[in-house]
């Protein structure tokens, strides 16, 4: 669901962007920040995203809430160039989960569902659109069951490649849809879910050298 890359997630792990219509072609993790990514300089391998705080908001049995974890983590395993840059994810966890006030603090549980793709599209310099497909998480909150749901959907990252700070990295980045903010996430299955669901979680992919989002 909450997609990396953003790793480039994920996303991201929160997720709408540029149109895919915007897209410049071809999408690449690059090694070297050249406009066209030479062959060798192409990134295949092991890509892990971490986001911290990540936050669900929605409203939950009838009231607006918050639900939330310590940290989100994405792994997954880069393929190299596509028409858009694909990543496969290959697990999500999350660490230390609650629905916050007017909850009391409710504890929650976590568990990936079904694991799918992280969908990269260059959309400008060194920026992309991340999409997470396929990808459900299963959330149950409280002995009462105030929120037991699987959520996934299509939600969107903006993802953005290496800066002059040099710490290589990739980050995905929430956007601002409506007021709640955040991506848009949907209710796959169950009887406890939140409406209007919005996703809002900052990914960053740590590498031993920068990456860059290029052609």
């Amino acid at each position: 669901m909450f997609g990396l890359t953003a790793l480039a997630a994920v996303a991201a792990m929160a997720f709408v962007g540029v149109s895919a219509a915007m897209a410049t072609g071809e999408t690449a993790l690059c090694e070297v920040n050249e406009l066209v990514c030479p062959a060798e300089s192409i990134y295949e391998g092991h890509l892990e995203g971490l986001a911290v705080n990540p936050t669900l908001t929605g409203t939950f049995v009838g009231i607006k809430g918050t639900f939330t974890c310590k940290h989100s983590l994405i792994l997954g395993n880069s393929l190299g160039l596509e028409k858009s840059h694909l990543t496969h994810i290959e697990a999500i966890k999350f660490t230390s989960c609650h629905l916050l006030a007017p909850f009391v603090n409710q504890s929650c549980t976590v568990e990936s569902k079904a694991l799918g793709l992280i969908d990269l599209l260059k959309t400008a310099t060194n920026l992309g659109e991340a999409t997470s497909l396929g990808n459900t998480v299963y959330i149950k909150c409280g002995g009462g069951g105030l929120l037991e749901c699987t959520l996934g959907g299509e939600p969107k990252f903006h993802a953005k490649g290496a800066t002059l700070d040099g710490e290589g990295k990739v980050t995905a980045l929430a956007t601002l849809t409506s007021p709640e903010g955040g991506a848009v996430v949907t209710a796959i299955e169950g009887e406890r879910c939140p409406s209007n669901p919005r996703w809002n979680a900052k990914y960053t992919i740590q590498l031993p050298h920068d990456i860059y989002i290029t052609l």
